[in-house]
């Protein structure tokens, strides 16, 4: 990301990173920005060429990036939140269909037949998880429009009202997905977590909605494991991706041990 000024206007330049192809559709990307500059949660896109992945924005001059300790702020969570209610609300109307299995399962594949390598044992543990995508089909919600990385860099924050950006992973699937996504993202405790549930819905939340973000976190964790291996064959070199991956598996077989799992499944199957 480069920022410019040109006659005086500043602008954001979104250059791709190596082989991002492999998992990023920049022609949905593209589309995706418009509905968001057009529903007053992303900045203007001034120009887009998707077959390369070059894209440049207005730059959001009234707004600062937000953090995950900045999102545990009751205020500024609500914010937060309100953003993606309003992302929510427009309905299934991006470019692309998001079901988080499909996506683990094309990384999965990439990643084998470029060579990579997964971690031991995940093979098994996505197949334990199988629970978790039966549980969600039975009760399974109409999709809408979902951000699907809802990073706590990607929320710029006026004070008053949240903006987002990166719009390359958005699609149509599951709300749920997007609050778990913030929780696990920002590392909330259970009270931010019923916090946001409760801002967002604006009611308490019932069990079947805990218990759905509880699962999401757990595939969420397993959705971005093989993204993490394919930024090393890529040769991002940001961060340390594997641990990073090993980190996200490590997370997702503990999570699936506790005693509190079952019950999760089960408040999806009533």
């Amino acid at each position: 990301n480069y920022k410019f000024v040109l006659d005086g206007e500043p602008y954001v330049l979104r250059i791709p990173g190596n082989r991002t192809s492999d998992f990023i559709d920049r022609h949905a990307e593209a589309y995706n920005a418009e509905i968001a500059y057009n529903s007053g949660l992303g900045p203007e896109v001034v120009y887009c060429a998707p077959d390369s992945g070059l894209m440049i924005t207005r730059f959001i001059d009234c707004a600062t990036v937000s953090s995950a300790e900045a999102l545990k702020q009751p205020k500024v969570l609500a914010r937060a939140v309100a953003a993606l209610g309003t992302l929510h609300g427009k309905g299934a109307v991006l470019a692309r269909h998001f079901d988080p299995f499909e996506t683990i399962g094309h990384y999965v594949e990439t990643l084998g037949r470029r060579g990579g390598a997964l971690p031991e044992g995940y093979p098994a543990v996505l197949q334990e998880a199988e629970s978790i995508r039966q549980a969600l089909k039975t009760a399974a919600l109409a999709p809408t429009a979902c951000h699907v990385d809802p990073y706590p860099e990607n929320f710029l924050d006026s004070g008053e009202v949240m903006f987002l950006i990166d719009w390359e992973y958005a699609g149509n699937g599951d709300a749920f997905w997007d609050l778990a996504a913030l929780s696990i993202e920002c590392a909330f405790a259970n009270e931010d977590e019923w916090r946001m549930l409760e801002s967002y819905l604006g009611r308490p939340p019932r069990a079947a909605e805990t218990g759905r973000v509880f699962l999401y976190k757990i595939v969420g964790d397993l959705m971005w494991t093989p993204w993490a291996m394919m930024q090393l064959i890529n040769g991002n070199d940001a961060i340390d991706y594997w641990s990073y991956g090993i980190e996200r598996f490590r997370r997702a077989v503990e999570t699936i041990g506790v005693p509190e799992f079952g019950g999760h499944i089960a408040s999806l199957r009533r």
